[in-house]
């Protein structure tokens, strides 16, 4: 199960920092040096919204990332509540102690 926490975070990271990247990436170097281009730049934006790789790309990013970050914050709480129900009926004790440590 810590396994399967440890992917989904480093998932739902890759998928924040790409979706993240990208839209800085459109707003601040590839909008103004549209911009400064004049027709062409137009006609540039024109066949990179026929690929549909800037339309598509970063709205799979974002949902996949929120998708991801659901399912690892649910496995993260459902881990500990199973710790904190076993960490309930454990007698004060080293066991205990160390269960405390992992929550």
């Amino acid at each position: 199960m810590r396994e399967l926490t440890i992917f989904l975070r480093l998932v739902h990271i890759t998928l924040g920092v790409f979706w993240a990247g990208t839209i800085f990436f459109v707003v601040l170097f590839l909008a103004p040096s549209v911009r400064a281009v004049g027709p062409d730049g137009a006609r540039a934006m024109k066949a990179l919204q026929q690929r549909h790789f800037m339309n598509v790309m970063p709205l799979v990013a974002s949902v996949l990332a929120f998708v991801v970050g659901v399912f690892g914050m649910r496995a993260a709480t459902l881990r500990a509540g199973r710790l904190s129900g076993a960490l309930a009926s454990t007698p004060h004790c080293e066991e205990r102690e160390s269960m405390q440590s992992e929550i």
